[in-house]
């Protein structure tokens, strides 16, 4: 009792310096002292890292700690300030003791898809295509190929933005949706074009990806490899039937976007293939107007040998 009054005195701010302090020393009967008295202690975030006691005992591999804290409801899915579950700082601190009870723990279902995703998630930005993919393939019942994270980035989002072909590969091969969309419309096709990921462009287009989906701006995948000059993925695009004069909200076309970029020889490709050269956006700027702001002396040739005329200052949308 005389415990209990003690820490029901301190302020939150103390009790929360305290019980971390306590985690990452092992001092388990401080910890069972605290939890027993305020239970809500559990899950106290330190103010300045997002750290639960949780974080702090398996990133410096308090073995015992980390187990009754897990018989006390800790919450093995929450992440800290920088993202990171209290398994991943354990794994990046190489406390695989520690690692090895919190995944092995008993959580309802729901708990364990969360905190699978979340590993899984931070594999692809750490580039742990091995333990990936026996997470994939150990756990089918939770579809982790299709785990995304709080903006709905999915697995193949990462995987193709990074230019993982192998991963991506493996993530289509156990039912990875190709034509997921993230918080801004944008599907893995729209990374691997933005980013040059050649042969990742094939493998989602062979899974039938529309080719000319839009993200929530209005931007194809074509006209994001036109703006980086990416031209084997237009040129790839262009095959794939890509709209060659899709339109963003503000008007951008891919004419537009490689003008504005500088892209010469994809202008080229696009004159030839029959881009609308007189195309305007919103705010009426067209191509060769671009380009002669710019003096893209080789570029306004080539579009005014197309048919691009006028350069009249452009009409303010109303």
């Amino acid at each position: 009792m005389a415990v209990a009054v003690a820490v029901s005195c301190l302020s939150p701010h103390l009790m929360a310096e305290e019980i971390h302090d306590a985690a990452g020393a092992g001092d388990l009967d401080k910890i069972k002292e605290m939890i027993l008295a305020t239970p809500d202690l559990v899950n106290q975030r330190e103010a300045n890292t997002g750290n639960t006691p949780l974080h702090v005992a398996a990133a410096l591999g308090q073995k015992e700690v980390v187990s009754f804290l897990l018989q006390h409801q800790a919450d093995v899915t929450a992440t800290n300030q920088l993202g990171l579950t209290a398994i991943r700082m354990a794994k990046l601190r190489g406390q695989n003791g520690a690692v090895n009870i919190m995944m092995q723990t008993e959580l309802p279902k729901a708990d364990r898809k969360v905190m699978l995703a979340v590993e899984i998630l931070e594999m692809v930005r750490s580039g742990q295509v091995a333990e990936l993919k026996e997470l994939v393939l150990k756990y089918p019942e939770f579809d982790l190929a299709n785990a995304a994270d709080v903006r709905d980035n999915s697995v193949l989002h990462g995987a193709s933005f990074a230019g993982n072909t192998e991963l991506v590969a493996f993530l289509l091969e156990n039912k990875a949706n190709a034509s997921l969309t993230n918080r801004d419309g944008a599907t893995p096709l729209h990374g691997a074009s933005f980013m040059g990921r050649t042969e990742i462009a094939k493998l989602l287009l062979a899974r039938h990806v529309p080719v000319d989906i839009k993200t929530g701006a209005g931007v194809t995948p074509l006209i994001l490899a036109c703006d980086r000059g990416n031209r084997e993925i237009v040129d790839l695009l262009l095959e794939n039937k890509a709209d060659i004069n899709a339109s963003s909200r503000v008007g951008i076309t891919p004419l537009v976007a490689a003008t504005a970029g500088g892209h010469r020889e994809i202008v080229k490709s696009l004159i030839a293939a029959k881009a609308n050269v007189n195309a305007r956006m919103k705010d009426g700027t067209t191509a060769l107007m671009l380009a002669e702001k710019r003096s893209l002396t080789e570029i306004i040739e080539m579009l005014k040998t197309a048919g691009a005329v006028g350069t009249a200052a452009p009409v303010a949308t109303p």
